[in-house]
Formats: structure tokens, sequence, C-alpha cells
């Protein structure tokens, strides 16, 4: 969504019968009020919806502050830390944020690091008509109406109050991105899984670097971990044994119990 996209939005909302980009008596006040409405609603929406950027740290660093290497860091939010080492991102272990910015990494860690982080809210100083809001369009149409809560409030507080109301209700179910996920790999040394060197793991299943096979036969994917884990044979079933009637005991019975 554009700035004049967003303008034009809102001032529909305050006067019904706008229809043109025209800038009359009417209008101009609302105009000059509405960069700074729009800055409140952009960190509002930023904070349900995190606007996220990345941070690089050559190979080899264990300490760095990710305020001073990204100017628009705003705090490291969802956790994201990845490596580069071995051709493919792979998720970094053992590291500590210390303040919200100071990064400290363990040592061995192969490749670059890459860091994820929620950006600070952008802000409007000037906008021009052709700007882009840096929001995503989920986000960026429910701009408009906190704009018109915040600059009908002494002409209409009723329809100033629904509109809020209507921003506060598409707030609630913007959702935060996905962090990121990394898939793990397993290559198999010795052989034993699938009966031949090469067998891999992607997502906790086994599978052999062969031509793909029925589930349970050789090189087939196996779930669980070692060999003792795969089902075992069962001997056969035994059959239950025949109890005998014995005429004698029943009448000792029926002595007993008086019949």
């Amino acid at each position: 969504m554009t700035w004049q996209e967003c303008r034009d939005t809102s001032l529909q909302k305050l006067f019904q019968c706008y229809n043109g980009p025209d800038e009359d008596e009417a209008t101009l006040r609302y105009l000059a009020a509405m960069p700074a409405a729009a800055n409140e609603g952009i960190a509002l929406l930023c904070a349900a919806r995190p606007l996220r950027g990345v941070a690089e740290l050559p190979e080899g660093t264990l300490e760095a502050d990710l305020g001073s290497l990204a100017a628009d860091y705003g705090g490291m939010g969802q956790p994201e830390v990845f490596c580069t080492g071995g051709g493919r991102l792979s998720r970094v272990e053992g590291w500590a944020l210390l303040g919200g910015r100071m990064l400290q990494l363990p040592q061995g860690v192969p490749g670059r690091v890459l860091v994820g982080y929620d950006r600070t809210p952008p802000r409007l100083k000037d906008p021009k008509p052709e700007d882009r809001l840096e929001l995503a369009e989920d986000a960026a149409v429910l701009l408009p109406l906190y704009i018109a809560s915040q600059l009908y409030k002494d002409e209409d507080l009723g329809l100033a109050t629904l509109y809020r109301n209507e921003f506060e209700l598409g707030l609630d179910r913007l959702t935060a991105p996905p962090p990121g996920v990394a898939g793990d790999r397993f290559v198999s040394t010795s052989g034993w899984c699938g009966g031949a060197k090469g067998g891999e793991r992607h997502g906790g299943a086994f599978y052999h670097s062969g031509l793909a096979r029925p589930q349970g036969a050789e090189g087939g994917p196996i779930f669980g971990g070692g060999p003792d884990q795969r089902p075992q044979k069962r001997g056969p079933v035994p059959k239950p044994q025949r109890t005998e009637y014995d005429p004698g005991c029943a009448g000792q019975s029926a002595q007993m119990h008086g019949l």
C-alpha cells in the first residue's frame, strides 16, 4: 500500500463523499495530522507483526553487539541463530544473549553466522504519495482505521470509537511470522542403516541413499534408532490348556453348599 492509498482511504472514512486527491480547506488540517497518527498505528501494528531483519557475523565471531551491527535493531524477538558451515544453514546451539543485544557464541561454529531480529518500526517524516508502507498487506489495510479513529475524536466520538474497535479487532487477528526451521540430516558411516553405507536421516526418518524401497524392506525408512529397536519376529502362540471336567469335584461342591 502506498501513502497515497492510505491517505485517500483515511479521508474516505472521514468524509464519505470524498472521491479524489483534491485538497481543500476541509481536508488540509486532517492531512497535516495524518503522519503522526500513522506513526502511532505503525508502531502498534509492528508490535503485533514485527518486521524482521538479518544481521551477518563473520566466521570466528564469539561476541557481537547486535545493536551496533544493525541500525534498525529493535530486539531479537523470535530467536533465530544459524550458521552457513557445510554449504547449508544449520541452527546454532549454546549461544547466549545479554541485555537484549550482546550475543555470545560458542567456539567452533562453522561459517558465517546469521541472526534474525525485530526491526524498529519505520517512521513517516515527510511521506511522498508514491512511497510504499513497509507493512504486510494484511497489516497495512488496518492503518487507515487507526488514523480515522484518532483524527475524528473531536468531530464524532462514536464513529471514532467504532473505527478504533475495528482496528483492534484486526490487530488481534494478526499473527507473527513463523520462525526459521532447520531440518536435521544424518549420514550412516557404519552401514547399519539401510544395510549399506550412505544411509541418511531427514526429519527423524532414516533413508538409504539408493532407490526407494517399500516400508520395512531393506534400505527403507526406519523410525526409532538402532537395530535393537527394529520389529522382532514373534514366536508361535502357545495353545490354551484344556481343563477336564471331574464329576467328583462337582458333587463335593454341591454338598458344601447344601444342595
